[in-house]
């Protein structure tokens, strides 16, 4: 290299390095069957509530999660056809765990009886949460109206009135 570029002081080469260099190995691992996590807990670290006020929060992160992992048909209608399958019933349970993890004990009580797949606690919540429409939009609003914020602080008012109008929003109430 030209020497001007270092304010004229001439490089020296690099003394040798008396340790010696550690070969790097990766250990051989497998991927968990299907490419999908055992947990998602780092990414959904709350449980949907029986309140129903985050579940469009709940389900938004699981549409991600369905997308990211293509694993989208284990909720959609058809599903149950393929359990046949060891590699699809596994990716099932994998996902009925995500669901174990991320739903409260009383809803799961409700929504998940023994020997239920992905496609049927998914439909489930969906038939709790948006199939009472009106009754549930009635409760809702009133619920949105009476909220008062109280000893909150106003970050958790917000977030509270926030997520009271997403749910109204899944039962095409929404608030003006």
């Amino acid at each position: 290299p030209d020497p001007t570029l270092f304010g004229g002081l001439p490089l020296a080469p690099a003394p040798p390095n008396p340790i010696p260099p550690i070969p790097l190995s990766v250990p051989a691992t497998t991927p968990p069957p299907g490419g999908l996590p055992p947990s998602i807990a780092g990414v959904v670290d709350f449980k949907l509530a029986l309140d129903g006020t985050n579940f469009t929060s709940w389900r938004n992160y699981f549409n991600l999660l369905f997308a990211r992992y293509h694993a989208e048909t284990h909720v959609q209608a058809g599903a149950a056809a393929r359990l046949s399958d060891p590699q699809w019933r596994d990716d099932d349970n994998t996902i009925r765990l995500w669901f174990f993890s991320t739903i409260e004990g009383d809803l799961l009580d409700l929504v998940a009886p023994p020997d239920s797949t992905a496609y049927t606690i998914w439909q489930r919540l969906h038939e709790y949460f948006l199939a009472n429409e009106a009754e549930h939009m009635m409760h809702l609003g009133q619920e949105f109206r009476a909220c008062v914020r109280g000893d909150l602080t106003i970050n958790e008012y917000c977030r509270r009135l926030q997520g009271i109008a997403a749910t109204l929003v899944d039962v095409r109430k929404p608030v003006t």
